[in-house]
């Protein structure tokens, strides 16, 4: 039968990120900012950005 991982064991990584995050808390509130760059997109940009890629590939196909 195989061992399971004991749930008081944490990596040296995972320690290594919560020491990080105690001393710099100020880090969370630019991880939420960096994410809101690609993740929070009003729907109007995505459908525009979307019609740029469109009309960018049927360009480029009738170059072929």
């Amino acid at each position: 039968m195989p061992m399971l991982p004991s749930r008081l064991y944490t990596s040296d990584a995972m320690n290594f990120l919560r020491d990080f995050k105690r001393q710099h808390p100020e880090t969370t509130e630019k991880q939420r900012e960096a994410l809101k760059v690609w993740w929070d997109h009003d729907p109007e940009t995505v459908k525009a950005r979307r019609a740029i890629a469109e009309e960018t590939r049927r360009l480029h196909v009738e170059k072929e």
